[in-house]
């Protein structure tokens, strides 16, 4: 993502992204396996389009 107009990802900093508020990440590949993001960002009338790379098995929430 190379924008953020509503300020809402600042809390995802740093490159250790399995520390990040929401991330699951795979204990032997360290690679995010699942997102939470059951009402972190979304308010009424907006609408977003996440465009993650996760495997097959990925999980959103």
């Amino acid at each position: 993502m190379t924008s953020d107009p509503a300020k809402r990802l600042g809390f995802w900093r740093g490159h250790d992204c399995c520390q990040w508020s929401g991330a699951t990440c795979d204990n032997q590949s360290c690679h995010v396996v699942k997102l939470n993001l059951r009402n972190a960002f979304i308010k009424d009338n907006e609408n977003f389009i996440w465009c993650v790379p996760l495997g097959e098995s990925a999980h959103f929430d």
